[in-house]
């Protein structure tokens, strides 16, 4: 081997060659490397390939359904008031009756309403709605039944209390 000026071995020729190739294909593959970012998407993408499929519950068949209360009135006779109740879609208003009271109610999911601006106001627009043929003893707001018998054994129990508040209300007490 030839020695350098000073002292060092020369390297052989085509090392030099090699040398630059490597370091040219470690510079190429820096430049291809992902990111970090790029290597967490890809584990990621891995993992959920790799994990079981997670499904969404599936709907019951039969939703618990309940009775939204707004009010009670005076009324032997099933009455209709239209799509005014509380909900996202505003739900048809009804009577519940039994002997001479009705609820007024809405179909609704048995669940707990907030008490929000929206759900206030449909409240109160139901009773207003009613309000304006019958004297109304309002209910609070929130008040679910789960059923129409929970309502009917509610009103029996309570008929005779109910039935002299509306006649004071409505001005046909005696007294």
């Amino acid at each position: 081997m030839a020695k350098t000026q000073r002292g060092k071995q020369a390297p052989k020729a085509g090392t030099a060659a090699r040398a630059s190739a490597a370091r040219g294909a470690r510079s190429t593959a820096k430049a291809t490397r992902p990111v970090p970012a790029e290597r967490k998407a890809a584990r990621s993408a891995e993992a959920t390939a790799r994990a079981p499929a997670v499904h969404a519950p599936r709907p019951t068949v039969t939703e618990s359904r309940g009775k939204y209360v707004y009010c009670i009135i005076r009324s032997d006779v099933p009455l209709k008031f239209g799509p005014v109740g509380i909900g996202t879609e505003p739900a048809d208003v009804h009577t519940v009756n039994y002997k001479e009271l009705a609820a007024v109610v809405s179909d609704t999911p048995v669940e707990v309403f907030d008490a929000t601006r929206e759900n206030v106001l449909a409240h109160e627009r139901v009773n207003e709605t009613v309000m304006r043929n019958h004297t109304v003893i309002p209910m609070s707001f929130g008040t679910v039944f789960k059923t129409r018998d929970d309502i009917v054994e509610l009103r029996s129990t309570r008929c005779r209390t109910s039935s002299s508040s509306a006649s004071r209300c409505s001005g046909t007490a005696t007294s």
